[in-house]
């Protein structure tokens, strides 16, 4: 019998969600032998970066929150491996039950189709993502005129995301889109301290201090407006 062909990281980038939902138990058992091996070396790349600088990849690293039911939403790929691992919930790929290798061959296809999750498209949301919230550098376009720190970035991103997908602030962020992001840099560098950090500032008054922020301009906003995003993965 022939050897079956390897997976590559194309061909599963390229599986929609119905392919992964038409797999056999055995297709899905093989198909995610492959992606896992695939996903440690993608980590093993990832975690030399994690901690120096100001790089962060919400889709590696988003620590996600608890939404009013309790589910953890918004996790990266890495919290997602440890809740479940910490669950009891990953086998080995020969003896995971079809619907969770599908579950799991679904969050890995995800991750891996998202801008953040290489090293090199994780610096290139964050280069822009701060040209959209504090401007140009006025001797290059391209750079960025402020930068946050990784400790900024990381809670801006749960901030961001907790606003995006919880139950209390889902419906004003799609109203207040455009205007969210800006806002909430701003509102992040303003809690700097004397050295430059912000690790004293909790995610939850910063949270408060956005819907604060939004609501008390909410009316003077456009409701009508077209809502616009630039395809960046703003949310894991």
């Amino acid at each position: 019998m022939a050897n079956r062909k390897r997976l590559s990281l194309q061909s599963f980038k390229k599986m929609s969600q119905d392919d992964i939902k038409g797999l056999s138990r055995k297709e899905a058992q093989n198909i995610l032998r492959e992606a896992r091996n695939l996903y440690y070396k993608r980590a093993a790349t990832l975690e030399k970066y994690v901690g120096k600088g100001n790089f962060y990849s919400p889709a590696y690293e988003n620590p996600g929150f608890q939404n009013k039911k309790g589910d953890k939403r918004g996790m990266g790929i890495k919290a997602w491996y440890e809740e479940r691992e910490s669950q009891g919930k990953i086998s080995a790929p020969s003896k995971t039950k079809i619907a969770d290798a599908k579950a799991e061959l679904s969050r890995l296809n995800q991750f891996f189709n998202s801008q953040s999750g290489t090293v090199k498209g994780a610096q290139e949301i964050a280069r822009k993502q701060d040209i959209r919230i504090f401007g140009p550098s006025e001797s290059n376009p391209n750079i960025p005129a402020k930068r946050m720190t990784r400790e900024e970035r990381i809670k801006f991103w749960s901030v961001y995301n907790e606003y995006a997908t919880s139950d209390a602030y889902e419906s004003r962020f799609y109203l207040r889109y455009r205007d969210i992001q800006e806002e909430l840099g701003n509102i992040v560098l303003s809690k700097r301290g004397n050295k430059g950090g912000i690790g004293e500032v909790d995610i939850g008054d910063l949270l408060s201090d956005l819907d604060r922020k939004l609501q008390g301009e909410y009316y003077e906003y456009d409701q009508l407006s077209e809502l616009s995003g630039s395809g960046d993965d703003f949310s894991y």
